[in-house]
């Protein structure tokens, strides 16, 4: 378990942040500020690791700085998609069962159509609400998966 589950998990055991509608939205407002605060009774909001992947980017992606599984996909999926899209989902709202994305092989093996849905006919996730940032920031990100980055 990383570090942003088991912060995410304190979240929950302390108030259920991430099961109230503006939860997962105030993670990601907090966590993309760049810098930890109290979350509710004192628990850690975890922030983003904004660390270097190693090295210059794939050919033809563009600034993947900081953009891995911990450091930017775990959360995005997090916030976007696995209400629907995830192997524990109580209620898939009409997501075909096994198109998870509960891990970071999940997403390498559907960046395909992960890319189509949410960045090309901005078909998912339902009703939208992705900033331009993040879609940006997940146009890079398959890129570099895409790429063996």
């Amino acid at each position: 378990m990383t570090a942003q589950q088991r912060s995410f998990k304190a979240m929950e055991s302390a108030g259920g942040v991430l099961r109230r509608p503006w939860g997962a939205l105030l993670l990601l407002a907090v966590g993309c500020a760049g810098e930890a605060a109290d979350g509710p009774k004192g628990a850690p909001v975890p922030t983003f690791d904004t660390a270097d992947t190693g090295g210059p980017p794939p050919e033809g992606c563009e600034d993947t700085a900081g953009l891995s599984w911990d450091g930017f996909a775990w959360g995005f999926f997090l916030t976007y998609c696995n209400a629907c899209h995830s192997a524990a989902s109580t209620n898939r709202y009409g997501a075909p069962v096994g198109v998870d994305f509960d891990h970071p092989e999940d997403v390498e093996r559907q960046s395909a159509r992960v890319r189509a849905r949410v960045i090309e006919e901005a078909s998912m996730p339902l009703g939208g609400g992705v900033p331009p940032e993040a879609l940006a920031q997940l146009e890079a990100y398959l890129c570099l998966i895409d790429n063996g980055g």
